[in-house]
């Protein structure tokens, strides 16, 4: 069990309109300021996890059909995606999400509106994270490239102070040592803030370096979790539903 526990799914079964049964019993836990994974190939069910969590899951014609879903104990399974966001929880997803005919700042500054004045970060802490937002703060953010879109998605997740970011995919499209920037900029921001992060990636042997543990999904079963060295370290049996032969050595996924 989790110390100070801030997110607790309990076997959770969600199904699409269209018929697929997306999530068989899965159950995963985040600790307050905890960094954790669930890794595996595409179809596995990842992003289904992600928007049962964010509150998401009605809007893509899926519903959650068993189990449950706790924030600091609150029963969160059937709130909105509004609701979990007051709650705390930011998602960053797959494709960015930036408004493309805003520039740098604007996109800052438009999450920022929410916040009250007395309360409102300044938006130089995005710049600090990473530079290169500062240099192009006046550019409309859909003329960046796909790894600074990623780092804008971030910073602007990170300065509405949540408590936890569900990040889906953000090595999608991007070269690893972009991606390795990107994750350093999060990880030092979220321990600064206490923030909890549950990444969600394709990419697991990027992931393992970033996260404190991880949970393994195919099919929508979890099949294996631990540390990350555990998972590093996993036999054949584990390594199979990564699509690799031996983690501990592989230097990419697929």
């Amino acid at each position: 069990m989790v110390e100070q526990q801030f997110l607790s799914v309990r076997d959770l079964d969600v199904a699409y309109a269209s018929g697929a049964h997306a999530l068989r019993g899965v159950s995963i836990e985040v600790g307050a300021g905890e960094r954790v994974g669930i890794v595996g190939a595409n179809g596995a069910g990842k992003t289904t996890v992600a928007r049962a969590v964010t509150g998401l899951s009605a809007v893509f014609r899926a519903t959650v059909r068993q189990g449950r879903i706790s924030l600091a104990g609150k029963d969160t399974t059937r709130w909105p995606a509004w609701r979990v966001l007051a709650a705390g929880v930011v998602t960053i997803p797959e494709g960015r999400g930036v408004i493309s005919n805003m520039t740098v700042e604007d996109n800052l500054r438009l999450v920022l509106a929410a916040i009250p004045r007395r309360r409102r970060p300044a938006v130089t802490e995005a710049y600090t994270m990473y530079p290169v937002l500062g240099e192009r703060r006046r550019a409309m953010a859909g003329l960046l490239s796909g790894g600074e879109q990623q780092m804008l998605a971030v910073a602007r997740a990170l300065l509405v102070r949540p408590r936890l970011i569900v990040a889906d995919e953000l090595s999608l499209g991007l070269a690893p040592r972009i991606v390795t920037e990107i994750l350093d900029g999060l990880a030092a921001r979220a321990a600064n803030e206490g923030t909890a992060v549950l990444l969600i990636e394709q990419a697991v042997v990027m992931s393992l370096r970033f996260v404190d543990r991880a949970y393994v999904l195919d099919q929508g079963t979890v099949v294996a979790q631990g540390t990350s060295d555990e998972l590093r370290q996993a036999g054949d049996t584990t390594a199979r539903y990564l699509g690799v032969a031996d983690l501990s050595r592989a230097e990419e996924l697929l």
